[in-house]
C-alpha cells in the first residue's frame, strides 16, 4: 500500500511539471504571423483575423475605458512577432527595426520608457495588452465603431493592400439585408410565402451554424430574392478606387440535381448569382405594359441561367450528392470589377433566380470577399 502510494505520488508530480512546462512553452512561444488586419469586440471570444474568424478562451474586456485583448491575435494582425518570458514576466514585440519591451505597465521603445494605462495580464496561459497603446507604438490605424462596438486594428503595411471581410453570421446578420424582386406588388403573402432573414442553419451533418435564409414560392414565373451588404470606407476601402473582388460564400440547399418540378427541377432550375456594385440594389415599383405593377431590380442581374452586367451566374441550387438525404453546403464563388463610391462605398449582393415554379428555401452562410486594388 505505501509502494503504491508513493508510485502515485511521483505520477502526480511528474504530471504537475508536464503540465507546468506546456503552459510554460505556450506562454513563451514566439512566432511572426502574417494578418493584415484585427477586428475585437469587448466580451466576445470571436476575434476576425483578416478573412478569417475564430474563438478564443478568454474574451477582451474593456476596464476604465482601455480594452484589453490577447497579444497573439493582435501580433497576427499588425504583422508583428511577440515573445513572452514567463520568467520575468514581460512580452517583447518586434517588427522589422522596431522593437519594444512591455513589464507591468511600463513599455520601453530604444531609451524611451513610459506607463500603460493599465498592466499586461496572463490570463490562463493567454496575454492581455491594451489595444491602443500597442497599435499606436507600431503606427497601426485604429478605428471604432459605437453601434456594433467592434475596434479594427489595421497594420501600417497592409494599408493599400487588399482588404478582406468575412461574415459568419454566428450572432446576427451582421448589415446584411434584402428583399423580393420579379413579383406583383399586390400579392397574397399567403401564396408567395417570402422569407428572408437571419436564422439557424438545419444541422449539416455535425456541424451547426447560421445564415440568411432565402425562401419563396414561385408563383410569378421568375421569383428573385437577394441579400445584400454594405461596405464603407470604414471596413477598409478606398473612395473612388477600382478593386478585383474575389467574393465566395457557402449555400445550404436540400435539392437534388435530378429533381422534376413545374417549369423546371427545384435544384437545376433555381439559379445563384452574385455581384458587387456602387449602388445600393433595390427592388423598385415599374408599371409594366399591361398596367400591373411589379418589383424590379434597379440592376442588371439578367435572366435565370443568363449573366447581367451587375450580376453573375455561379451555379444553381442542386446539391452536390444528390442521392445523400438532408442539406448541404455548396461552394459558390464570383470575379468581380467594382470602383467604390466617394465615401469608399461598394456593395456585396447574392440572390437566387428561380425559373422553378414552386417553393425554395436556401441558406447563405460563410461569406467572404477580398477586395484588392487595381492600378
Amino acid at each position: 500500500m505505501k509502494r503504491t502510494l508513493q508510485s502515485l505520488t511521483i505520477l502526480s508530480t511528474l504530471l504537475a511539471g508536464t503540465l507546468a512546462a506546456t503552459a510554460a512553452n505556450a506562454a513563451d512561444d514566439s512566432s511572426i504571423f502574417t494578418g493584415g488586419s484585427v477586428k475585437f469586440k469587448p466580451d466576445s471570444p470571436f476575434i476576425t483575423l483578416g478573412n478569417k474568424q475564430i474563438k478564443v478562451p478568454t474574451a477582451p474586456y474593456s476596464q476604465n475605458g482601455t480594452l484589453m485583448v490577447p497579444v497573439r491575435e493582435l501580433a497576427e494582425g499588425l504583422h508583428v512577432a511577440s515573445s513572452w518570458n514567463s520568467s520575468n514576466q514581460s512580452l517583447k514585440l518586434t517588427k522589422g527595426n522596431q522593437s519594444i519591451l512591455i513589464k507591468g505597465n511600463l513599455i520601453t521603445a530604444g531609451n524611451k520608457t513610459s506607463k500603460l494605462p493599465l498592466a499586461i495580464k496572463n490570463i490562463k496561459g493567454k496575454v492581455f495588452v491594451p489595444l491602443r497603446a500597442i497599435t499606436q507604438a507600431f503606427g497601426a490605424k485604429l478605428s471604432w465603431d459605437p453601434k456594433s462596438k467592434w475596434a479594427t486594428a489595421k497594420s501600417s503595411d497592409a494599408i493599400g493592400q487588399s482588404v478582406a471581410v468575412q461574415y459568419s453570421f454566428a450572432n446576427d446578420a451582421e448589415g446584411w439585408a434584402g428583399g423580393f424582386a420579379d413579383l406583383p406588388v399586390k400579392h397574397e403573402d399567403t401564396d408567395f410565402r417570402l422569407i428572408n432573414k437571419w436564422t439557424k442553419l438545419p444541422t449539416i451533418g455535425n456541424q451547426t451554424s447560421n445564415g440568411i435564409l432565402l425562401s419563396g414560392m414561385n408563383r410569378s414565373d421568375d421569383l428573385f430574392i437577394y441579400t445584400a451588404k454594405k461596405l464603407t470606407g470604414k471596413d477598409g476601402l478606398k473612395p473612388n478606387t477600382t478593386y478585383r473582388v474575389k467574393l465566395s460564400f457557402q449555400l445550404a440547399t436540400d435539392e437534388a440535381n435530378d429533381s422534376m418540378g413545374v417549369g423546371g427541377a427545384p435544384g437545376a432550375s433555381v439559379y445563384v448569382k452574385a455581384g458587387v456594385l456602387n449602388f445600393e440594389p433595390k427592388a423598385n415599383e415599374v408599371n409594366e405594359s399591361e398596367g400591373v405593377p411589379f418589383y424590379r431590380m434597379n440592376l442588371d442581374k439578367g435572366n435565370q441561367s443568363t449573366d447581367g452586367k451587375d450580376m453573375h451566374l455561379v451555379g444553381d441550387a442542386a446539391k452536390p450528392a444528390g442521392s445523400k438525404e438532408g442539406f448541404q453546403f455548396k461552394e459558390m464563388q464570383s470575379d468581380s470589377v467594382v470602383k467604390t463610391g466617394a465615401n469608399g462605398e461598394a456593395y456585396l449582393i447574392i440572390g437566387t433566380d428561380s425559373g422553378y415554379e414552386g417553393l425554395s428555401t436556401l441558406y447563405i452562410s460563410n461569406v467572404k470577399a477580398v477586395f484588392t486594388p487595381q492600378s
